[in-house]
């Protein structure tokens, strides 16, 4: 996944919001699939000898049983694998992104909005100014933003407009 080519509809503008709103849910989809990871690579750990040659492996939770040839654990390994470096590099990705706007005095609307549910209100209040001061400084550090996570459709944008 390339965050130029993400299937969120709309502007760039849109999908760096998108995005940012996302920010935690992305962060916990992370932590569940190591968690997944973890555990597939413990059952496999455990997985003796004798069993593993029967080509049939049965991995259990609470409630389900999971069967699993052998290569087919080490498929959904791989997969899990490939998935949680993916999933890495682009908060990672994200991060830089957030580092390059870190210094503007405006910034923490950006986290405290998406991140901490925080309304204009109560970040008016914050920054001792207005909700309208608010909503226009995070409306330009979105627009900064999406130069950054959405370069291809910022540029396609300005191409349509000149």
């Amino acid at each position: 996944m390339n965050l130029n080519d993400i299937s969120i509809k709309g502007s760039s503008y849109q999908k760096t919001e998108k995005l940012l709103k996302n920010y935690n849910k992305i962060k916990k989809s992370l932590s569940l699939l190591e968690t997944e990871l973890k555990e597939l690579r413990e059952e496999k750990g455990k997985i003796s000898e004798s069993i593993s040659k029967t080509n049939k492996v049965a991995l259990k939770d609470n409630e389900n049983n999971y069967y699993y040839t052998d290569e087919t654990l080490e498929n959904r390994i791989n997969e899990l694998n490939q998935l949680t470096i993916k999933v890495k590099a682009e908060i990672t990705f994200i991060d830089n992104c957030l580092n390059e706007i870190k210094n503007d005095e405006y910034y923490e609307i950006i986290t405290l909005f998406y991140f901490h549910n925080k309304t204009a209100e109560y970040l008016a209040e914050k920054f001792d100014t207005s909700t309208q001061t608010i909503y226009a400084n995070k409306k330009r550090l979105i627009h900064e933003l999406s130069y950054l996570i959405t370069p291809l459709d910022k540029m396609n944008e300005i191409k349509k407009i000149a």
